[in-house]
């Protein structure tokens, strides 16, 4: 969202989490879950992976940078393809 008066731009990401997949990143709560479901989960995920914090980091470095400038009023999904 952008406000001509206060210059306030609003850029949000998401990771996806539905009951299927509880997290999509590389987490404490991910790290809990056994190996082979892990594996179950992972291969559920068009990249075929879960994300890690650096690719969550990347996506608000670029959100954060001057190539983002236009961008604005939509919310980027980290998620793997999963919501597509």
């Amino acid at each position: 969202m952008v406000s001509s008066e206060s210059a306030v731009v609003i850029r949000p990401i998401a990771e996806l989490e539905t009951p299927r997949f509880p997290r999509n990143a590389e987490t404490r709560p991910v790290a809990s879950i056994p190996n082979g479901k892990k594996v179950q989960l992972a291969a559920g995920i068009p990249m075929g992976r879960f994300t890690h914090a650096a690719g969550m980091c990347a996506a608000v470095a670029f959100l954060a940078s001057r190539e983002a400038d236009y961008i604005t009023g939509v919310v980027l999904p980290v998620d793997g393809g999963i919501s597509i």
